[in-house]
């Protein structure tokens, strides 16, 4: 089940720094969360595939999920930043997903709300894609 995303940032208005932070807020508050993962597979992510990946760890895991998408610094590659409103083991993700062990590179509880202002961070780049499971 997709949940609509309104955190009080109308589709007018510019993403400047001011309304990144209210939107971490607001993303903040959207929901328990639990865990944070970063996933950075080995093939080149794209916004349908990542979506697809990320609704299937939803269902499979019965686990609400936002997620963004970034470019890595180096390349033309993309890693994804998740939230989770629970803690799930690696081995949980990879079998949800089929991914390589070795593409989730850091999964810990989330030890303070501020995590959401990194998770979006480059939301209002072009190559950036965020959505919510």
């Amino acid at each position: 089940m997709e949940i609509p995303l309104t955190l009080g940032i109308s589709k007018r208005e510019i993403m400047r720094e001011t309304n990144i932070v209210k939107y971490a807020n607001g993303l903040a508050q959207m929901s328990n969360w639990k865990s944070t993962i970063t996933i950075r597979p080995s093939y080149k992510l794209k916004p349908h595939t990542s979506d697809r990946l990320m609704e299937r760890l939803a269902k499979r895991l019965r686990v609400q999920v936002f997620y963004t998408m970034e470019r890595d610094k180096n390349d033309d590659m993309y890693h994804l930043h998740l939230l989770l409103n629970k803690n799930i083991a690696n081995h949980q993700v990879c079998k949800a997903t089929g991914l390589n062990p070795k593409a989730v590179k850091y999964n810990e509880p989330i030890r303070k709300p501020q995590i959401t202002g990194y998770i979006i961070k480059h939301i209002n780049r072009d190559n950036s894609h965020h959505n919510i499971f």
